[in-house]
């Protein structure tokens, strides 16, 4: 899903220097001067646009909490013995295994931080990125927490992982460069003056959506390493009726001669 917006248009007088084509800038650096010999009327326009890549791979995150609980009339902590990690590999394997979903895509870990004091096993699987294989694999994680009356289950959520990354950045960049020279064109032509060339252009930002759970793959088609160890980190909420897509988005500031 595309969008197009126009953050800043503008019309300035001054002195500076004029263009031959050359690529956008990397995020965070300076404006690119592309060439010589313009002095008189610009127009500088600041556009976003983006461009979208079907998913290729998703993971999925589960985990497995006990069941500690603040005791009031003790007025401390109840710690539950700790978490049986073996018996949640026995109810989860299988139950995925009948999902047809390999023991090889499942990782299991366990952390002392969980509820109260207690513990968790996390759960991570990866998936073709189908939403049929996403409903088989929570289907068959909530039929493995049934097995246990002492712990939760709760779904972190999706990430979504892209072989296509670099082309949408690509087109994501064309997209802004064409929605900029449209609306300084549309300026140009309002005062009854001819757009010129381009006389530099600054890249502000490139990402994706959905924020942090939208992730470029590893050349071997693997998912990079999670970076983020706080609560949620790169996981989203799964949405079973949205498409399995991650979008780029460009900002770029172009400034064109005009006369």
């Amino acid at each position: 899903m595309l969008f197009r917006a126009l953050a800043l248009t503008g019309v300035t007088l001054l002195s500076t220097i004029a263009p031959s084509f050359a690529a956008p800038t990397a995020p965070g650096s300076e404006p690119l001067v592309l060439a010589n010999g313009h002095d008189g009327t610009t127009i500088a326009v600041s556009v976003s646009d983006a461009a979208t890549a079907s998913v290729d791979r998703v993971q999925m995150k589960y985990g497995f909490y006990d069941g500690g609980f603040y005791n009031y009339d003790a007025g401390q902590y109840e710690k539950p013995p700790s978490l049986n990690i073996a018996a949640i590999e026995s109810a989860v394997l299988p139950a995925l295994n009948r999902a047809g979903i390999s023991a090889s895509s499942v990782e299991f870990a366990e952390s002392p931080v969980g509820l109260y004091g207690g513990g968790e096993v996390s759960i991570v699987i990866t998936l073709p990125a189908s939403h049929t294989a996403i409903g088989n694999a929570n289907d068959a994680m909530s039929d493995a927490a049934s097995q246990f009356s002492d712990i939760t289950m709760q779904t972190f959520g999706v990430r979504l992982g892209s072989n296509g990354c670099e082309a949408i950045g690509r087109e994501a960049r064309e997209n802004a460069l064409a929605l900029a020279q449209e609306r300084a064109g549309i300026l140009a032509d309002s005062m009854g003056m001819t757009l010129g060339e381009v006389m530099s252009i600054h890249e502000t930002y490139q990402d994706m959506i959905p924020y942090g759970s939208a992730t470029c793959l590893e050349p071997s088609g693997e998912f990079p390493p999670i970076r983020l160890a706080s609560y949620g980190g790169e996981w989203t909420m799964y949405n079973s009726s949205a498409p399995l897509e991650v979008e780029m988005t460009t900002s770029i500031e172009v400034m064109f001669a005009a006369e």
